[in-house]
């Protein structure tokens, strides 16, 4: 999870505190609940065609 936090932090150039904090500012109940309701969700949105395309990495093909 704090692997996932790092990452997110890096592709959206904010440090951890400000993303903690505005997670907690948005989100109920058990902080660690909610930061693993936030990585779901942007991972899903990335996981999107719209999202790969935006990442650069266009459709997953097989090998």
């Amino acid at each position: 999870m704090w692997d996932a936090l790092e990452e997110v932090c890096l592709r959206e150039g904010v440090g951890m505190d400000r993303l903690i904090s505005c997670i907690r500012a948005t989100s109920e109940g058990n902080l660690a609940s909610a930061v693993r309701t936030f990585l779901v969700t942007y991972y899903r949105a990335a996981a999107t065609e719209q999202g790969h395309k935006a990442a650069g990495h266009g459709l997953f093909r097989d090998c």
